[in-house]
């Protein structure tokens, strides 16, 4: 029983003592505070794992990257992007496009029927569905949206959900024009009318002047700006652009090919889908050293592609605003 007694006496004081190691009040404070920022940090990179690789843009920026004149055309070069899309591809398309190139617009949004908490979408009202077959009635009614914004900005981007746009290469590429002028550029197609058409998958731009003529001048007004239902929005674009006196302006690199391009990039290097796109490339064998200059169709101030996959979006990220060999 004394032993007890003693025992219970020498937790007592044990308990009673003051620790030896006792942390001050103020760094206690900041040791919690450093755990919750890791704990939010550990949160971000399980729910949006691919935040880490985009964000590399934003350090490569400040230490590395010169493109030439960049600094003067993010300051004087404003631009809206508008990114077609459909409820049944935000979450395999969309999102993607969000945190890669498109964060580097102005402003961006989505265009379609129904909102998405991840998404900034611009709700479009159809009375039809939405399939592309009522494409022309969505454009039309997403062109009277944006015109809302016609005095903010000065250049106006169509894109599709699976287009990758580089907008430093697009707003070097616009320097030398101003919103006043009445013209939009893109990827010709040499087909379905005399003078073609901008192919609304990669991309197609409108200066500030020539989204206000279409909208006031054309689009449901001008006899020669179709209002027939159908898909091909893009053709139907520059047919009311030019009915109001929108010039259709080429793009083209020292290669003498078009900055905007039709189709996904692994194009350019893979033969087999070079043969399937029209004889692109003429030559298809692997050891025709006519392939060792095929790097000649790309140019480094190539503005957009077109069906690009999600990991390639990832991967043009990584390649542009992070990688760079050492030395350079």
């Amino acid at each position: 029983m004394l032993c007890r007694l003693r025992c219970a006496r020498h937790l007592s004081a044990m308990c009673n003592a003051q620790p030896r190691c006792f942390l001050p009040r103020s760094r206690q404070i900041f040791c919690l505070a450093v755990g919750v920022m890791c704990a939010l940090f550990i949160s971000a990179i399980r729910r949006y794992p691919f935040v880490i690789i985009l964000d590399c843009d934003q350090i490569h920026r400040q230490s590395f990257v010169k493109l030439r004149r960049q600094n003067a055309s993010d300051h004087n070069v404003t631009i809206l992007c508008y990114i077609n899309t459909h409820p049944s591809n935000y979450a395999h398309r969309a999102i993607h496009s969000r945190y890669t190139w498109a964060r580097r617009c102005d402003k961006f949004f989505f265009t379609s029927t129904k909102d998405y908490p991840d998404l900034p979408v611009l709700k479009i009202d159809l009375e039809v569905p939405e399939i592309k077959q009522h494409l022309w009635v969505k454009m039309r009614k997403i062109l009277r949206e944006v015109y809302e914004f016609a005095d903010q900005y000065d250049f106006f981007l169509k894109a599709d959900d699976d287009a990758y746009v580089n907008m430093a290469s697009l707003r070097e590429a616009l320097l030398e024009h101003s919103p006043d002028e009445l013209f939009m550029t893109g990827f010709r197609w040499p087909s379905v009318r005399q003078n073609g058409f901008f192919s609304g998958g990669p991309g197609y731009l409108l200066s500030r002047s020539a989204l206000k003529h279409i909208v006031e001048e054309a689009i449901d007004k001008h006899p020669k700006c179709p209002t027939t239902d159908e898909a091909k929005e893009d053709v139907k674009m520059s047919i009311c652009g030019e009915a109001v006196g929108v010039e259709l302006v080429d793009k083209f690199a020292e290669t003498g090919k078009s900055i905007f391009y039709p189709y996904d990039i692994m194009d350019y290097f893979d033969t087999i889908k070079k043969a399937t796109r029209g004889g692109i490339l003429q030559a298809y064998k692997k050891n025709d050293p006519y392939l060792r200059r095929i790097h000649l169709g790309l140019s480094r101030r190539h503005i957009s592609f077109h069906y690009v996959d999600k990991d390639t979006q990832y991967i043009i990220e990584f390649l542009s605003f992070f990688l760079r060999p050492v030395g350079l």
